[in-house]
């Protein structure tokens, strides 16, 4: 049964597990972990128009509270896409960071959201 309505912590690291996303160079190619920690801080949260190291490296620094919207997929249907439509910066900054959990919307099949959480 499919739920689009769940409000999780999920494990970042079964996410790069199953998507194979060893780095944040996978998601944004050019970019690397060293690049976001050693880019001058943001003065301001960057608009949604910015370059995506400015925007990562204000996520890397100050983190957020607004969960990531991510589709995991109906795997019974054999659809399994990776989608993060909502914070794929706040992700990376997270995975760069090396957070276990990220708060998440996530939208899927139940028992298969239950396998990131």
């Amino acid at each position: 049964m499919t739920n689009y309505n769940n409000t999780v912590l999920l494990d970042v690291r079964k996410i790069c597990e199953e998507w194979c996303i060893e780095s944040v160079s996978d998601l944004f190619p050019g970019i690397t972990a060293d690049d976001v920690k050693s880019h001058p801080f943001p003065k301001s949260r960057p608009r949604k128009s910015a370059k995506d190291i400015d925007r990562i490296s204000w996520a890397f620094h100050n983190g957020s509270k607004k969960p990531i919207g991510i589709d995991l997929g109906c795997p019974s249907f054999r659809d399994t896409p990776f989608d993060i439509y909502e914070g794929l910066h706040e992700f990376s900054a997270a995975l760069i960071k090396e957070d276990k959990y990220i708060k998440a919307n996530a939208s899927g099949e139940e028992d298969w959201i239950e396998e990131f959480v």
